[in-house]
């Protein structure tokens, strides 16, 4: 939650990367979605202060997890933790493009 923006991008990349296999396991179910849902406020908070490559993750990260959200069977995909990350994923991704215009949206 608290910390340098260093540190909290390191642990940033480390969920992702969990979260990247997890969602590619339909077993796992909403969990992985209700995780992934956590980087919409970590990249409220930090975005301002990123630098070009970690603001490319970040909006990949979001891209990647919307598009594991689309694999999902049509009762996963109803879930309100699935819906929910899905609504975060979308609203990085603008938050993104209003901050760097013309820039694409991966």
């Amino acid at each position: 939650d608290e910390g340098d923006e260093e540190t909290c991008m390191q642990g940033f990349k480390k969920a992702a990367r969990i979260v990247r296999v997890q969602t590619g396991d339909d077993s796992n179910r909403h969990y992985p979605f209700r995780v992934a849902s956590l980087a919409w406020p970590f990249f409220q908070k930090y975005c301002a202060n990123m630098e070009d490559r970690d603001r490319r993750k970040v909006v990949a990260f979001a891209s990647d997890v919307l598009g594991a959200a689309e694999r999902l069977s049509d009762r996963l995909k109803g879930h309100p933790s699935v819906r929910k990350c899905c609504r975060d994923m979308q609203q990085l991704k603008e938050l993104s493009e209003r901050m760097t215009p013309g820039a694409p949206l991966e």
